[in-house]
């Protein structure tokens, strides 16, 4: 009966807590909820859907085991959500396409598999309504986990989103066109996967974007000349060179000359800053204040 009296923030993080019982459910008045980097060592329990009134939940680097419990999608007032770092199996449930208003969702570091298709393009079978609200995603981190399959073109649907880190898994086809579509986009991490065929032209949309790494894939074909349309400006007019990978690929190298090319001499920031392969990197075009400001492997 006193568990049901705590309300607010519940801070247990940095312990060495070994357990958390069924009655966690009780708490249904607690908002906020940190039980990170304690030895749990035991699976997520089913009752922490009970904790209507939760909205953020982190439980990482927590040794988490089994699989993510569907009820976690009850929550409907969850934002942000922490469960990197454990030791998590199985795929991501689609339930969570119902937590409408999600602001963060860090599932990095985990042994999760299955496709991302699932959870994502349930979003595109909600009703106008609730996809708006599913726009409120900002950070999507399912980094170094098992997953596999494509990423589903619904992806377009997050334009909110700043963060999207899928870097690390199974992943393979090609890249979604839509991933232009994410204009908030800041930051997008594909490396380390498998995926295939053309980088796609209409990442030369994402004006936001201050670092893009696809390095370590099977992409092939030319680099889009539209990648030089990259170019972030700060809020306060500073303009910031992006950071683009392309290395450990299959890329040819003849549109990289348009990139790299200057307007003039005194511009050193009208090109993003590549890391590339060295052999499809423009002669003399690699250095510090160069496009290829670093490559990787044996020139040819």
């Amino acid at each position: 009966a006193n568990l049901k009296k705590l309300t607010s923030i519940l801070d247990l993080s940095e312990n060495a807590f070994t357990d958390m019982p069924t009655e966690i459910g009780l708490l249904s008045d607690l908002t906020v909820l940190r039980i990170s980097s304690n030895p749990l060592n035991i699976t997520i329990p089913k009752e922490i859907g009970n904790m209507t009134e939760i909205n953020t939940l982190d439980l990482s680097g927590c040794l988490l085991t089994g699989q993510l419990p569907s009820e976690i999608g009850q929550l409907a007032k969850l934002k942000s959500l922490f469960l990197q770092e454990n030791a998590l199996t199985g795929p991501i449930p689609i339930e969570f396409a119902s937590i409408l208003n999600m602001f963060s969702l860090d599932l990095s570091s985990n042994q999760l598999n299955g496709t991302l298709a699932s959870p994502i393009s349930t979003l595109a079978q909600l009703t106008d309504t609730r996809i708006e609200s599913l726009l409120s995603l900002e950070s999507l981190l399912v980094s170094n986990n098992a997953l596999t399959g494509d990423i589903p073109t619904e992806i377009g649907l997050l334009d909110n989103l700043s963060h999207l880190n899928l870097s690390g898994n199974n992943l393979d086809g090609p890249i979604p066109t839509e991933i232009g579509e994410l204009q908030n986009a800041q930051i997008i991490n594909l490396s380390q996967n498998f995926l295939n065929g053309a980088i796609p032209s209409e990442l030369g949309q994402l004006t936001k974007i201050t670092e893009l790494f696809l390095q370590n894939n099977s992409l092939t074909g030319k680099v889009p000349s539209e990648l030089k349309r990259i170019h972030y400006i700060s809020p306060l007019s500073v303009e910031i060179r992006t950071r683009i990978n392309i290395s450990g690929n299959n890329l040819t190298e003849s549109s990289l000359e348009f990139i790299c090319r200057k307007d003039s001499e005194d511009d050193k920031y009208n090109f993003p800053e590549l890391t590339a392969d060295c052999n499809i990197c423009p002669q003399g075009a690699t250095g510090e204040d160069s496009c290829c400001a670093s490559c990787v492997g044996a020139s040819v």
